[in-house]
């Protein structure tokens, strides 16, 4: 081979790697905005992995007040059957008191009935009706 096939095949050959090398440049090239897409898409997904963490940040709080709520309605829930209770009590004692007093109404009407009759006798029972007719 002479230095001038020499060359021409070294001149084809160089062509050659310089079209492989402008091919990979443009691969480079295409990775890098790849890369650059995967960069966007992570920013993306952080942006979008904080409004989570703040949903779940509200969700908590949310679930804070449920639970707040919940044990509030438990005490109230407590203080009406202890209210319940008491009234009850206070319906089952007025029961008995209004009984007693009854009773002792119709013990006091009984006791009375008979003084006035001992009275009657005593003073004449036509004497009573006459001063009870005086009186009203």
């Amino acid at each position: 081979m002479e230095n001038k096939q020499i060359y021409d095949l070294l001149v084809s050959i160089n062509h050659t790697i310089e079209q492989f090398e402008g091919r990979f440049d443009k691969i480079e090239e295409r990775f890098n905005q790849v890369e650059k897409r995967f960069g966007d898409i992570d920013g993306r997904f952080d942006k979008v992995d904080k409004r989570f963490g703040d949903i779940d940040g509200r969700f908590d709080k949310v679930d804070k007040r449920f639970g707040d709520i919940e044990e509030r309605f438990n005490k109230v829930d407590n203080e009406i059957s202890e209210v319940k209770e008491i009234a009850r009590r206070i319906e089952v004692s007025n029961e008995d008191d209004i009984l007693a007093m009854l009773k002792q109404v119709q013990n006091n009407t009984n006791m009375l009935g008979k003084d006035v009759k001992y009275l009657s006798e005593k003073v004449g029972h036509h004497e009573m009706v006459l001063n009870r007719l005086a009186e009203n």
